[in-house]
């Protein structure tokens, strides 16, 4: 569904029975909020793997959303693409801190802007 506009307003989360085996989730470019996510994560028993929100107005709120909202569905996420989101230096420290998101071996994002940050991702 990327780079598809789409009106988040209409999509019914908890009504997509084939997002249950859902592993790669791709979002970008298609205004994905912060509160989109939690909805998402709130109603979908997903098995997300991977998940793209690159070009998406989520910001440190959507990275929050990941790190503090653990769902079943969170706790597989082994990749994170979210370039271009609007987090600063706060969110990807939020990333890499995370105790909701054990399985996280990749986040790709707007880090070298923040040294510090993006050293604490690499280990």
């Amino acid at each position: 569904i990327a780079k598809n506009p789409i009106d988040w307003s209409r999509v019914g989360f908890a009504y997509l029975p084939a997002a249950l085996e859902l592993e790669e989730l791709d979002v970008a470019e298609t205004g994905f909020t912060s509160d989109r996510l939690k909805t998402m994560l709130d109603h979908g028993k997903f098995s997300l793997r991977t998940l793209r929100m690159n070009g998406n107005p989520l910001g440190d709120a959507g990275l929050r959303v990941l790190v503090e909202y653990s769902r079943p569905g969170t706790r597989r996420i082994s990749r994170v693409y979210a370039y271009d989101i609007g987090a600063t230096a706060d969110g990807i420290r939020a990333i890499a801190g995370s105790r909701y998101l054990p399985s996280l071996v990749e986040f790709h994002g707007d880090t070298r802007r923040f040294p510090a940050e993006h050293e604490a991702l690499q280990q």
